[in-house]
């Protein structure tokens, strides 16, 4: 159990793998030192630590992606909403499970 900022308890659960959808195809990514809350509608990813890591956000025809530098492959593919990056996800827990960074 985590404290959330509203002083609630949060059930976490550490997790290893994302599936995402990106420009039609899918792609596994794999977060270490992630945990999971499967009663938040959002989850949050660090954009520094994935920044530590190599990937950057860019932007390609009009659409926003987070891309590996080391073989320009694209990881997610993410939107703005109320000034906070979000990525849905494919997956275990429901098909619209969000993350946000």
């Amino acid at each position: 159990m985590c404290r959330a900022a509203n002083g609630g308890q949060v059930r976490v659960r550490k997790m290893g793998k994302l599936r995402t959808i990106v420009d039609g195809d899918e792609v596994v990514v794999s977060l270490s030192e992630v945990y999971y809350a499967d009663n938040l509608m959002d989850n949050i990813i660090s954009y520094g630590r994935i920044e530590e890591r190599g990937v950057f956000l860019e932007l390609h025809n009009g659409r926003s992606y987070a891309v590996r530098e080391a073989d320009q492959t694209k990881v997610f593919e993410v939107y703005r909403q109320n000034d906070v990056l979000m990525v849905d996800v494919m997956g275990e827990v429901t098909t619209d499970a969000r993350v946000t960074w």
